[in-house]
């Protein structure tokens, strides 16, 4: 088992931080150097996408909506091109606790209650953060720290050790300038790791990682014991399985034959992948829709209705909006590859026509689709 010792023990933070009056969505906007992005215009969003609040970014990058209903959905969306932005939105809880993170469903927009990972422990760590291309055979151990006012800004230049179980460094590392540290490709076994120094104010949240890239054990600082080590606890077995399962299709590409495409026909694109809870194409996805796109230029007179479709999991608001623009980003794809708008047209249907149970997490990998049908 893998154990996380700190020198100090945990302290909770002051009450004027861990608790408020409401829920608050707290955010911040760099530029890819890691600078702030200072003077963007933030709007906070119902579920109707009906303007509630906005806000400008201060000096640090920094935004904060307070005072949200108890029960209501909300979103935001970014005034400006977010193309080049680093975006992290965090939704907090009464308790300012982490209640969820923000995904891009949309250009310039972000919701919450999309996470589509499965990894519903993890509220802080994205998949970015955890991806650490491991060697076959070896394992990796990954964490971010932050403050707990916002957890938005890394706690940098901290100590890290790893240990073997006798307590033998093995090697160290440090924080980078967003709070997080990796030990890439570490023998598969048990290791201790200890971040040294003050703890007072910080907020840490660790996974291991196994070759693919996929988390299976966690530990946060809401689970530390008082001795100062964290309790690592298992992911759930089904997720990490299905998330093993994904990775290796994705590698594998083989591409859906569109040769065959006929009116009426409905044909889901299988090896389409998107960031967890996003409207994001991954570049895996490209060998696919190449495909398609060279087929379309052949077969000069068909034209398809692009549809989206997601899982139950989360805000089925948030979820329609998601598969819209999961559809219409494929579609942008294919006409960025010579395909006249005009062929194609998209719609999103969020969770409303599922095409397996969604109780498990086989049910629901199959309802998180695009796909397309010959239309005349």
């Amino acid at each position: 088992m893998f154990d996380i010792e700190f020198t100090d023990a945990f302290q909770e933070p002051k009450a004027e931080e861990a608790q408020r009056e409401s829920r608050v969505v707290m955010g911040r906007l760099r530029k890819v150097n890691g600078e702030p992005k200072v003077g963007v215009l933030v709007t906070l969003l119902d579920e109707s996408k009906k303007s509630l609040e906005s806000v400008k970014t201060d000096n640090e990058g920094m935004f904060h909506f307070e005072k949200l209903p108890p029960e209501q959905s909300v979103m935001t969306r970014i005034e400006e091109d977010d193309t080049d932005l680093m975006v992290d939105i965090f939704l907090l809880d009464e308790k300012g606790n982490i209640s969820s993170r923000a995904t891009r469903i949309g250009e310039r927009l972000y919701g919450f209650g999309a996470n589509e990972n499965g990894f519903n422990d993890l509220r802080l760590l994205s998949e970015k953060d955890w991806t650490m291309n491991v060697t076959a055979g070896k394992h990796g151990v990954t964490g971010k720290v932050v403050d707990t006012k916002t957890f938005l800004f890394g706690q940098a230049n901290l100590e890290v050790g790893l240990y073997n179980l006798a307590k033998k460094k093995m090697a160290t590392t440090n924080t980078d300038k967003n709070g997080r540290f990796e030990f890439r490709d570490v023998d598969k076994g048990d290791y201790t790791v200890r971040v040294e120094g003050d703890r007072t104010g910080k907020y840490s949240e660790m996974v291991v990682v196994d070759e693919l890239n996929v988390p299976f054990l966690f530990a946060n600082s809401n689970n530390v014991g008082a001795d100062g080590f964290f309790e690592f606890k298992k992911l759930p077995a089904d997720v990490v399985e299905m998330k093993r399962m994904e990775v290796r299709d994705s590698q594998m590409q083989v591409p859906s034959d569109f040769t065959k495409m006929e009116e009426g026909k409905t044909i889901v694109l299988k090896n389409i992948l998107f960031s967890s809870g996003s409207a994001n194409l991954l570049e895996s996805s490209y060998t696919e829709l190449d495909k398609l796109a060279s087929e379309l230029k052949k077969q000069t007179t068909v034209r398809i209705e692009i549809s989206g479709h997601t899982d139950n999991t989360g805000n089925s608001k948030t979820n329609q909006t998601l598969s819209e623009n999961r559809a219409k980003a494929v579609k942008d794809y294919l006409v960025s590859k010579g395909i006249d708008t005009n062929r194609m047209t998209h719609k999103g249907f969020g969770d409303s026509k599922p095409i397996a149970s969604n109780d498990t997490e086989d049910g629901k990998h199959q309802n998180r689709r695009v796909e397309f049908v010959v239309i005349k």
